[in-house]
């Protein structure tokens, strides 16, 4: 297993076993698996992807929201205190959207624990997830 780390840094994608891989090699791998199912692969790829397209569309959001903001702030419509609070509040819109990511996660937890809170947290990232899309 030791000479795993050195292929694993140099390939152009590469995946170490966290169940039965050594350290040295998880640290030098692109992704690390926590358990030893190679059909967890294609979940991290669709998880990427997922971030991904999440990621572009918050940027949008970002963009969208200030230029509403500095319209208002222009027009007078906004004081500066308004525009700081406005701001302050429109930065949660990508916060929200960027939670739609575990809702698929949070809801098969099967953790008796957190009832409360995760059905608190899968209420909002339902709400959350019907806001932005799914």
């Amino acid at each position: 297993m030791g000479n795993d780390a050195a292929a694993l840094a140099i390939a152009d994608v590469s995946f170490a076993m966290g169940a039965v891989g050594s350290d040295v090699a998880i640290n030098a791998a692109d992704v690390a698996l926590m358990t030893d199912n190679l059909e967890k692969i294609p979940d991290a790829m669709n998880l990427g992807k997922k971030t991904r397209e999440i990621v572009i569309k918050n940027f949008g959001i970002w963009g969208v929201t200030n230029v509403i903001g500095l319209a208002l702030v222009f027009l007078g419509v906004l004081s500066p205190t308004g525009a700081a609070t406005y701001n302050f509040l429109t930065d949660f819109i990508p916060i929200f959207n960027a939670l739609r990511l575990g809702v698929k996660k949070f809801r098969k937890c099967p953790t008796k624990l957190f009832t409360t809170s995760r059905h608190l947290w899968g209420r909002l990232l339902e709400v959350t997830s019907q806001l932005f899309g799914e």
